[in-house]
């Protein structure tokens, strides 16, 4: 029976209950329906409370588009996980419009899961699928965008500017205390460490403690990163 219940985004709520009901009505049947919409939602991966249906709806039903950032993939021989691994371990999430970038690890995706949710369900996913703990920063299409509006060093090539994503701020004291052995220069905004390596990160040999829970992309890759974001905006608006 669960099968009648073909519902395509975007899609009002309140016409899934009304015609839930309808159909019960004239069925006689009430059990059978309200078992397809719970059946459907679990499906669907649908998180809520009582309260948000009451308020607002169609949060139920919203989809957020998150970019996905790994730690210590594919990095120096450890962590292998191919691509297409990864894209399968995000759709058996539930995450949907999964897009991979290049090896080290970054995957963009559209969830119902708040960011950190989904943050902790990736990681668990890889953790589960790799056999140790593994790191997964999340970021927002609008925080990708603040990184890319807030770098620092703009004029500087941009493969040569690596951002640090962490989960948690870093102090402007533990920034001011790094030394720069080749000229390196360290900015910390929100929760991102920007850092321009003039000779390259390859041959620095900068060191930073602060940054050891997070992962560097440099800014060819951010923008990327935003740019898959806004393309799965626009598809996802579109219906």
């Amino acid at each position: 029976m669960t099968g009648q219940l073909q519902v395509r985004h975007p899609f009002n709520p309140w016409a899934l209950i009304v015609s839930t009901f309808a159909r019960a009505l004239r069925s006689r049947n009430l059990s059978t329906y309200l078992f397809g919409v719970v059946t459907w939602i679990s499906r669907r991966r649908v998180y809520c409370t009582p309260a948000l249906l009451v308020t607002q709806p169609g949060a139920y039903w919203s989809m957020a588009i998150l970019a996905a950032f790994l730690r210590a993939i594919n990095v120096g021989g450890t962590g292998k996980l191919a691509m297409a691994d990864l894209k399968q371990l995000c759709e058996e999430i539930g995450f949907e419009k999964v897009t991979t970038y290049i090896q080290s690890g970054n995957v963009v995706f559209s969830t119902k899961l708040s960011k950190t949710k989904a943050q902790q369900a990736l990681a668990d996913a890889l953790g589960e699928h790799l056999g140790k703990t593994a790191q997964v920063h999340v970021r927002t299409s609008d925080e990708l965008e603040s990184i890319v509006s807030h770098n620092p060093f703009p004029k500087a090539t941009p493969n040569l500017v690596q951002v640090i994503l962490l989960d948690r701020a870093p102090s402007q004291q533990a920034v001011s205390a790094v030394a720069s052995p080749d000229g390196e220069e360290v900015v910390v905004h929100g929760r991102e460490l920007f850092v321009h390596y003039p000779n390259g990160s390859g041959r620095s040999k900068l060191k930073l403690p602060l940054a050891k829970d997070g992962t560097a992309r440099n800014m060819n890759t951010i923008r990327k990163m935003l740019a898959l974001c806004q393309s799965s905006t626009t598809l996802e608006n579109r219906g």
